[in-house]
């Protein structure tokens, strides 16, 4: 019985490897396994046994078996396209699988993520350019609310550690140009993001947040609002400075930036009635940073934000010619924006 009962637990544990490994294979991108793309034919009336056989022969595939069992797990035995294909062995079994039997084709799409855009704006950029995995007949709006799904999700990255629970990766989907398969899903472009992000955000950047007694996620918190505040790298270390201060001594940031993020508009100089309005990221009504970031900040933002450069202003506005107009007291800020924002 004893000996039944140890090779049920061999088994089960060989079972475990096996589907682990398996799992791998189908989802994830094996870069080092080469990114060039390679020829190959499927001819008509091929079997699944010999395509399989080719498959791996040519180096697109590392294992026949899982490769045979995904398909058969699909039900796509009869679903095989024959064609001439472009192929890459990083590819995971998902994405081979899909362009064989759905005949999508391998062709990456380049996209380009603005510095500055909220997970909304690129979801709705995505949604445009990547969303055919759906298929005929797919919607923009199911694209985003997927994504928007999936930037709740839980990531495994230690850059991530220090973000609470309650908010999404808002700040965290690094802006940059990236090539994206046709068929890839939210959370494949999601995780692109941010193994960009981890590292752009350097060993280097990192002690120095540390070494601040900041946190990565206050970081940036802050350059999502000062990529919105200003553009200038001089500005944006000049009020970095500020709105570290002012936290220190429990001033509000009073950004007007927070307040837009709220009520969705692109106002430079925010009303009245939007300053009382009732939400965390009211950095007029609440003190100290909202909860998070109000955009996907760029680098630059966020070397600003960490290296602030020391000044003796404590407000700041940018006219709407896109001059930043500093100010060491309130009366003097009161009479900037008398005299640059009143008309």
């Amino acid at each position: 019985m004893k000996k039944i009962i140890f090779l049920i637990i061999i088994l089960l544990f060989i079972f475990v490897l096996w589907a682990g490994y398996f799992t791998a294979d189908v989802f994830l991108q094996d870069r080092q396994a080469g990114n060039d793309y390679q020829n190959f034919i499927i001819e008509a009336g091929e079997g699944i046994n010999q395509i399989s056989n080719n498959l791996s022969q040519a180096g697109l595939i590392k294992n026949k078996f899982n490769f045979e069992f995904y398909i058969w797990l699909l039900r796509r035995e009869n679903k095989i396209q024959a064609g001439n294909y472009q192929l890459k062995p990083s590819m995971s079994l998902r994405q081979l699988v899909n362009i064989i039997t759905y005949g999508w084709g391998s062709n990456e799409r380049r996209v380009i993520i603005i510095e500055g855009w909220t997970n909304r704006q690129i979801a709705e950029y995505l949604a445009e350019n990547l969303f055919s995995y759906y298929g005929q007949g797919a919607n923009q709006e199911e694209y985003i609310r997927d994504f928007q799904e999936s930037v709740k999700k839980n990531y495994n990255y230690d850059f991530l550690i220090s973000k609470p629970d309650n908010v999404d990766l808002e700040g965290y989907l690094f802006p940059d140009t990236y090539d994206f398969y046709s068929e890839a899903e939210p959370s494949e472009v999601i995780s692109r993001m941010l193994a960009n992000f981890d590292k752009k955000i350097t060993t280097e950047l990192r002690e120095k947040i540390n070494n601040k007694d900041r946190t990565i996620h206050q970081v940036v918190t802050l350059a999502s609002i000062i990529e919105r505040e200003v553009s200038q790298e001089q500005d944006r270390r000049l009020v970095a400075d500020i709105f570290w201060r002012r936290l220190d001594i429990g001033m509000p940031l009073q950004a007007d930036s927070t307040v837009n993020y709220i009520t969705g508009k692109k106002a430079v100089a925010v009303s009245a009635a939007d300053k009382k309005v009732d939400s965390p990221y009211n950095t007029y009504k609440y003190q100290g940073l909202p909860p998070g970031p109000i955009c996907n900040p760029s680098l630059g933002a966020i070397e600003a934000t960490i290296d602030s450069l020391g000044n003796d202003y404590w407000y700041f506005l940018t006219t709407k010619e896109g001059e930043v107009i500093y100010s060491k007291t309130l009366a003097e800020h009161n009479q900037a924006k008398a005299k640059y924002l009143s008309h």
